[in-house]
């Protein structure tokens, strides 16, 4: 009987020079590990931030830059009462608006819509709160924002790098001892972190053309600080020593 004879014909794919670059140990990274910690803390929030606006339209413009003005006057004149609350004035803005009633009328004159922000901030939520309750019958409420505030950011930010750089520290000397070095030096280390409003705590409100004074009597802003996380990283790399 005869025996057939298989040939099975392989193909191997090779990198173009592969062969002619055969592994080679590289001294300078012997015994090294590259690892990294990470650390965060959750922080209340201690400033409120609130953007109001005065808001008017009319057929002339400067009409309606007097009733924005006037309103802004008075709002600042409640705001300067207020204790402990920082304030500015921000954007001022004039732009012809084209009004469209339901067809089939026929289309509105154009009218001149002004707008003036008017930017609170404080870490009294309690004050900011009712004054922003009591503006809201002559300004419109576009946004209310919580967050660190700058001097507290700060110190919370030290504090998370401390704690990182100590959990470095642990996690070297862990792995010193876990594989058996008489100790261990450090190639390079990199610190970052900062601080991230994990739910975004900011209550939106929608900025309508509404006339000076139309909401009349408001109900008290109901608000909640929340908190921010405060995080730190840090990547390294050691030198196990024998």
């Amino acid at each position: 009987m005869k025996k057939s004879l298989l040939l099975v014909a392989v193909t191997l794919a090779v990198a173009p020079g592969a062969l002619a670059q055969p592994f080679r140990f590289d001294p300078d990274t012997r015994d090294q590990v590259a690892f990294g910690v990470s650390r965060k803390a959750t922080v209340q929030n201690d400033e409120m931030t609130v953007t109001l606006a005065a808001t008017h339209s009319e057929l002339k413009a400067a009409v309606a830059a007097d009733a924005v003005n006037e309103a802004m006057q008075a709002a600042l004149e409640r705001v300067r009462r207020a204790e402990g609350v920082e304030f500015r004035t921000g954007s001022y803005s004039t732009n012809q608006i084209h009004p469209r009633p339901p067809a089939p009328a026929r289309p509105n004159d154009p009218r001149w819509r002004v707008e003036q922000e008017l930017i609170l901030a404080s870490g009294d939520f309690e004050t900011l709160r009712a004054l922003v309750t009591d503006l809201q019958a002559s300004l419109n409420l576009k946004s209310v924002g919580f967050a660190l505030s700058p001097a507290r950011r700060v110190e919370e930010e030290a504090n998370i790098s401390d704690a990182v750089l100590r959990a470095f520290g642990e996690e070297a000397e862990r792995i010193r001892k876990t594989l058996g070095f008489a100790g261990y030096e450090i190639v390079e280390l990199h610190l970052s972190g900062g601080t991230q409003d994990p739910l975004q705590h900011r209550s939106r409100y929608a900025t309508m053309a509404l006339e000076v004074g139309s909401m009349g009597d408001v109900a008290p802003v109901v608000l909640e600080g929340g908190s921010s996380d405060v995080i730190g990283n840090v990547q390294a790399r050691i030198q196990l020593l024998r």
